[in-house]
């Protein structure tokens, strides 16, 4: 059962009056989005579900109403929905299929035209929709396009992707490997939010920026900042609780606050020499990071930066740090030793070292230790020891790759601290201290793509595959390491329908693919089907074996009628015809020829008569009981006597 709608109901946010209005059909009411040249079909595939398919061309228009987001009455949530946007539209609207209340769309098949998903598009749709494919004409994805989609676990971000909006995956549980396209700059706000975000990422050096909570509460292990990033927002990775190693790029300048705050399983963080201010909070409750090194860029540790992180042993505070916000390492009971690089005793808030162990090492620069006993709250601690100047820096290497620099000139193979001592003379010597470490493991990315048979598949990484199966590439990452894809290529058949029909020679053949055929022949027609390969349709046409013209006589005498199955009350001579449908539904033709004869009829005379022609005299001789008479012609035959007269 099916019902067209004109777009003013356009896509989805399918609200209804009532819960089956329109008999037992939803009612798709006025939210969604419109379009000047759109039409909505709905069709009822039983067990309630039922299918939206939107064809036409051009883009849905944005789905405001009276200032206000559309979606708070919607249809039950035992009704589920497959949505087919055709090949033709170019665009999804703002707020097109945003529910709030019916968590009802599973299904989502997008047309390979469509450019935009508006703001919103599909926010909502929390408990049923799993999986979305987005077709590689696609370059923007709006703020909050699919925020709260919570089963949407698997997505692609085609190639050709500039822009993804502030919340745009926001509290979905996507478990697949995510790769950015190089062609995004910016991460928005909470754009990739949510405890269920527990596949790899990938990010991509054409980021510049990381957006406030982007990454917040999500669940991967771990991720590498690549050079082209310059500030990492507030809460960028607040609470990713799996977080175990964070690499901070030389190119980030600025980072928020908390922006790595209750990443509780998080051991190891290198810091790039480009930060100035470690902000409020950055790195509070990391209970398990087991060291820090803050580079000599840095010149302000704000309050409660590390607190609550019960496994710091160490920490190396660089030369150009003046203040130390109040709080900053409370309650770091595991700390074992302290290094502050600084020849003038950084000012300290309140509580900075509160429930810090006061015996333990504070390593100072030669000659500061009158200052350092001296300073607030620094005096607390009594065990200071002078270290000759130090130059602490870190880098980072691929694995199995030598790291070698201005200091270190034999390759270095393995990560861990180098040192390096130059003699100055004056009973201070310059070390020069590496620490060393590799860039995390890049595991194999992998993603899945699917192609119509015939097809071909190109993306950022592949370029022309026809074949399923499991193709690799192996690339250099933003780190310069090697890194490897996986694509996993599935090939859907495209369906092929065959039927056989036959007509009646001189028939118009119709039907719901095909119209007015009239030859013989084989004819095609292409469908778009909802796995977004094409359909077809052939059709063998022919005509039935032609039927013979059915021929046959008959005759009567003059004066009577002929009569049978498909002639009545002929009484002439000559041919008629007779058109009859046979089993087929064909025209046959009855053919008869029907003779009228002229002639004696028998009678009860006839025992005594006699008739002889004389050609002679164009006479008949009449012999009637014995008696000859050559003057008798017959003048008038009836069928049961006979008249005559005499002529003398």
């Amino acid at each position: 059962m099916t019902r067209n709608f004109r777009f003013l109901v356009a896509a989805l946010c399918l609200c209804a009056v009532g819960n089956k209005a329109y008999g037992q059909i939803p009612r798709i009411w006025y939210c969604g989005a419109q379009g000047n040249n759109l039409i909505a079909t709905q069709m009822d595939l039983g067990n309630n579900r039922y299918k939206l398919t939107i064809t036409g061309s051009g883009d849905m228009e944005d789905y405001y109403a009276a200032g206000r987001w559309m979606g708070t009455s919607c249809l039950s949530s035992d009704i589920y929905y497959t949505v087919i946007i055709g090949d033709s539209v170019t665009s999804i609207g703002n707020c097109a299929f945003m529910v709030y209340c019916s968590y009802h769309i599973d299904t989502v098949i997008i047309g390979k035209s469509v450019t935009r998903i508006g703001d919103y598009a599909f926010y909502g749709n929390q408990y049923h929709l799993s999986s979305v494919t987005l077709p590689n004409t696609v370059t923007s994805i709006g703020n909050n396009a699919f925020a709260g989609c919570g089963e949407l676990t698997s997505v692609n971000i085609p190639s050709g992707v500039t822009n993804i909006g502030d919340g745009a995956f926001g509290g979905c549980s996507i478990t697949d490997s995510l790769i950015i396209p190089s062609g995004v700059t910016r991460i928005g706000n909470y754009t990739f939010s949510s405890y269920g975000f527990t596949g790899s990422l990938v990010i991509p050096n054409s980021i510049t920026s990381i957006g406030n909570g982007a990454f917040e509460w999500c669940g991967f292990t771990s991720v590498s900042i690549p050079n082209s990033v310059t500030s990492i927002g507030n809460n960028a990775f607040n609470n990713c609780r799996s977080l175990n190693s964070i690499t901070i790029s030389n190119s980030v300048t600025s980072m928020g606050r908390s922006a790595f705050s209750m990443c509780s399983n998080l051991t190891s963080v290198i810091i790039g020499n480009s930060i100035t201010s470690i902000e409020e909070l950055t790195f509070s409750n990391c209970s398990l990071l087991n060291s820090v090194i803050i580079p000599n860029s840095v010149t302000t540790i704000e309050g409660w930066a590390f607190q609550e992180c019960h496994g710091l042993t160490s920490v190396t505070i660089g030369n150009s740090v003046t203040t130390i916000g109040e709080r900053a390492f409370l309650r770091c009971r595991g700390l074992t030793s302290i290094t502050c690089k600084a020849k003038t005793p950084p000012i300290l808030g309140i509580n900075v070292f509160s429930f810090v162990p006061n015996n333990i090492p504070v390593y100072i620069p030669c000659g500061t230790t009158s200052a350092y006993r001296a300073a607030p709250q620094w005096n607390s601690f009594s065990n200071f020891i002078e270290r000759p100047d130090t130059t602490d820096y870190t880098a980072v290497k691929c694995r199995n790759v030598g790291y070698t620099d201005q200091n270190f000139t034999t390759p270095i193979f393995s990560a861990g601290t180098y040192y390096r001592t130059f003699n100055l003379g004056g009973g201070c010597d310059s070390v020069v201290c590496l620490t060393l470490t590799e860039y995390p493991v890049i595991p194999v990315f992998s993603y899945s793509g699917s192609i119509c048979e015939g097809g071909s598949y190109t993306d950022a990484n592949f370029k022309n595959i026809t074949l399923a199966g499991t193709h690799y590439d192996t690339l250099l990452n933003s780190n310069g390491c090697d890194s490897v894809i996986c694509l996993t290529l599935s090939v859907s058949n495209v369906t092929l329908t065959n039927y056989w029909v036959s007509i009646c020679a001189g028939a118009f053949y119709t039907d719901n693919h095909f119209t007015n055929l009239t030859d013989a022949g084989t004819y095609y027609d292409t469908l778009f089907s909802e796995n977004g390969c094409d359909s077809v349709v052939q059709l063998t046409l022919s005509y039935y074996p032609s039927v013979p013209i059915t021929n046959y006589s008959a005759s009567i005498c003059e004066g009577d009628s002929y009569t049978d199955n498909n002639f009545t009350n002929l009484t002439q001579s000559g041919t008629y015809y007779d058109t009859l449908q046979n089993i087929n539904g064909c025209d046959s033709i009855v053919r008869l020829i029907l003779t009228v004869s002229v002639g004696i009829v028998e009678t009860p005379l006839m025992a005594s008569l006699r008739v002889y022609p004389n050609p002679a005299g164009n006479q008949l001789i009449v012999e009637i009981a014995g008696q000859a008479r050559n003057d008798v012609r017959l003048s008038r035959y009836k069928r049961d006597n006979v008249a005559w007269r005499a002529e003398n």
